[in-house]
């Protein structure tokens, strides 16, 4: 679903969208477990794959790949491996979220359609808060219509997905998420946005802890919901 909304939204701009079919997992689950070497192998690999395009931008619609592609394959395996360096930053370089392109691209509010009023809440993916990709998302949905935006308490505090801090470590991420999940409900929205499909696991999680109906939907599913 949302690779179809990043379709629908980048296509109503004009934008030629190339998909390749042979990139792999960005690495970043490897990396916060430590295993630098496949994170390498993974990274060549992308790499490889995206260079073959003379693309304006590489847009990612994850918060965490996006923290991949932009943060960490120059900072760790450019650093870790010189003759990679210049490439991860080319790569770098282009890399853009997809709220970021689409408010630079001009993404209007009649692009989006009204597809019925609903009340929202926004959740800051640390991938993006960190990047400080937070008023992006929030004028665009702001400017959606029928979205009506109502800020959560502590929306910048982390859902306690952390990558892999979930698997190993359940019980505390969802004491972490326990104060993320009485927000939302606090808030009175009916559905929590965000632009991280990990925080969105989390969250669904939590809300369903909580026995609660509030939808978990990504940024780009609200703003294409009506579009044909």
């Amino acid at each position: 679903g949302i690779g179809e909304a990043a379709l629908a939204l980048f296509r109503s701009l004009g934008c030629t969208v190339i998909i390749p079919k042979d990139q792999q997992c960005c690495g970043l689950p490897g990396m916060s477990g430590g295993d630098l070497e496949t994170v390498r192998l993974l990274a060549e690999k992308n790499l490889a794959v995206l260079e073959r395009y003379e693309a304006d931008y590489i847009m990612t619609a994850c918060a965490t790949c996006g923290g991949a592609l932009h943060k960490f394959y120059p900072a760790v395996i450019g650093k870790r491996h010189p003759e990679l360096l210049a490439r991860c930053q080319a790569l770098a370089e282009k890399t853009v979220d997809a709220s970021v392109l689409l408010q630079k691209l001009g993404l209007r509010p009649e692009v989006t359609g009204a597809g019925g009023d609903l009340s929202i809440t926004y959740h800051d993916p640390c991938h993006l808060r960190t990047s400080g990709i937070t008023r992006q998302p929030r004028d665009l949905l702001r400017a959606a219509p029928g979205v009506e935006l109502r800020e959560m308490e502590d929306a910048d505090k982390c859902c306690g997905l952390g990558g892999t801090f979930n698997v190993y470590h359940y019980e505390s991420s969802m004491k972490i998420n326990s104060a993320k999940s009485a927000a939302i409900l606090k808030s009175g929205a009916e559905a929590v946005i965000t632009g991280c499909p990990g925080c969105m696991m989390q969250l669904d999680d939590g809300l369903k802890q909580h026995g609660s109906k509030v939808k978990v939907m990504h940024t780009l599913e609200v703003l294409a919901r009506n579009i044909r």
